[in-house]
């Protein structure tokens, strides 16, 4: 069977052959987010290895803001895109490009991932205080009933001992 240029696959309303409209434009957000959030972790983590610095929180914070903000700018490339669908995916890529800058430029001034860096920090060190307190309370219970299995022990050697000594003295032979 030969196929022709007039076939329903080449025609223009073929959305998947020619990278057009609503699939296109999701698969062109969904390529872009994944590149973000690859250059983003191995970024932050190339930065968490060799800056002394640079700790867990930063890694962390760092990389979720990164990624809410691929999240938005894919979302607002898509809902652009999807209102002019004749340029979608370069339209869709720049818009989503801007949105991604201008919420870096939010994140800089309004310090949103400095703020979570401070509270991850905050709370490590609360959950720090709070496990060495649950440590010096688990020793303390380890040292009572180590102390209490000694004496018990002691109290049947003991009589075990004084019952046999008795014995002796009752019985000789």
């Amino acid at each position: 069977m030969a196929l022709h240029l007039s076939d329903l696959r080449f025609q223009i309303y073929n959305a998947g052959l020619l990278g057009v409209g609503k699939e296109a434009l999701k698969q062109g957000a969904k390529s872009g987010f994944y590149i973000s959030v690859f250059f983003s972790v191995t970024l932050n983590s190339i930065s968490w290895l060799f800056e002394e610095d640079y700790r867990w929180t930063n890694w962390l914070a760092t990389t979720s803001t990164d990624i809410v903000k691929a999240v938005l700018g894919a979302i607002g490339g898509i809902l652009f895109g999807l209102l002019i669908a004749v340029v979608a995916i370069s339209a869709g890529i720049i818009v989503g490009v801007g949105i991604s800058i201008l919420l870096n430029q939010a994140d800089i001034k309004l310090k949103i991932t400095e703020s979570l860096i401070k509270y991850l920090e905050q709370r490590e060190k609360e959950f720090m205080r709070r496990a060495s307190i649950n440590i010096g309370e688990e020793l303390r219970r380890v040292y009572l009933v180590t102390t209490e299995s000694i004496v018990k022990s002691v109290k049947i050697k003991v009589k075990k001992e004084l019952n046999g000594f008795i014995n002796e003295l009752v019985n000789p032979w």
